[in-house]
């Protein structure tokens, strides 16, 4: 909004432009002395109140272009963070936190809307973090943005916990990574944010699954189903979660159908991972039936769409809602991924546990041939 825009349409302006409606009805309906006498005196009032209005505008002007400004910049690092220009992204974040800083120093609800983009930058800080395979680090950076977005009842501090308890998972800490995901449930209802919620039900569905909680785990999992929608990606996840829950409890022909419509939804939505781990889910059914034959024909499955990709570490972590690339990347210099070893640290987990599944699968197979 520009200097002249916030003017007109500030108190001053609307008051100043009545005064031209006032100076303009003198004219036009009285007449002689008092005709000249109002309107001169209105007009002069409405330049007055004009003249107010844009001093009064100045401030304001310079508070939106601070706020356009630094959410701009944190646009962009999001954008190269997605990429994987994390040193780019960084730099974006710098300036978007300078921005918000300076925003601080003006009246209004600039303090507040100050506090709040600066611990956004908090969790993109995090992001970046977490990208880079520094979990602490991420972990301890989305904890300072709940706390801050808490106390200003703001509707990121639902995806602040709900990373908080991805980095607790991503440690090992499954009791800790659970107790955040039920605090940001409810967060994310409350501001009826359904991705944000069915992803908080899913991985903790997943958890309950894997503690034996099947009851809760079905809960979870059949609102996280509901809730994604029209996500093809979200939706086959779940739903491969829910064939796990049916195998567990002997389900076998409900979870074959559920495995099945999981993959149907992995190609809709073009997430070769998840090809990789529906067939899991037959194969650990044929190994408990003793046909060794057919679990080995569901991890050939499992297998070779492994072996198809071109790159399977970024494959993983678009299953997981990561950053699409495999890479970490400046545009000022060579890739750096030398400099973060444990870059992508959750995608080669899971790239980790696949190749668990495959080999024990495989001697599983042979045990029951």
């Amino acid at each position: 909004m520009d200097l002249l825009t916030t003017a007109i349409f500030s108190d001053w302006g609307v008051t100043a432009g009545l005064a031209v409606v006032a100076a303009a009805a003198a004219w036009l309906l009285l007449r002689g002395r008092a005709r000249l006498l109002l309107t001169i005196n209105a007009a002069a009032i409405a330049v007055i109140l004009a003249g107010l209005a844009v001093v009064a505008a100045i401030p304001r002007v310079e508070v939106l272009r601070l706020q356009f400004d630094a959410e701009t910049s944190l646009g962009l690092a999001g954008r190269e963070l997605a990429t994987g220009f994390n040193g780019e992204a960084w730099a974006a974040l710098d300036r978007a936190e300078g921005q918000f800083r300076e925003l601080g120093q003006h009246g209004g609800t600039a303090p507040r809307q100050s506090r709040e983009g600066l611990a956004r930058i908090e969790i993109a800080r995090g992001d970046v973090e977490r990208l880079q395979g520094r979990l602490t680090e991420a972990k301890a950076r989305y904890a300072a943005a709940a706390l801050r977005l808490n106390g200003l009842s703001h509707p990121d501090t639902a995806w602040a916990l709900l990373r908080v308890g991805h980095m607790d998972l991503a440690l090992g800490d499954v009791t800790a990574a659970r107790r955040s995901y039920a605090q940001a449930i409810p967060l994310f209802a409350r501001f009826h944010n359904k991705r944000g919620e069915a992803e908080a039900r899913l991985t903790d569905g997943a958890l309950a699954r894997q503690g034996g909680a099947f009851g809760e785990a079905v809960a979870h999992l059949e609102a996280a189903l509901r809730l994604f929608d029209d996500d093809p990606l979200g939706r086959g996840r779940a739903l491969v979660e829910l064939a796990w829950v049916s195998q567990a409890l002997r389900h076998t022909a409900i979870a074959l159908v559920q495995a099945s419509a999981a993959e149907d939804l992995f190609r809709e939505a073009n997430a070769p991972f998840g090809l990789v781990l529906a067939p899991f889910v037959g194969a650990e059914i044929a190994i408990e039936d003793e046909e060794g034959e057919v679990a080995h024909s569901h991890l050939d499955r499992a297998e070779a769409e492994l072996q198809a990709m071109d790159d399977a570490l970024a494959a993983a972590g678009r299953y997981l809602w990561l950053s699409p690339t495999s890479e970490l990347q400046r545009r000022s210099d060579a890739a750096s991924n030398a400099a973060y070893p444990d870059h992508h640290a959750e995608a080669r987990t899971l790239l980790e546990y696949v190749a668990n599944q495959i080999g024990r699968g495989r001697v599983q197979a042979d045990a029951v041939q």
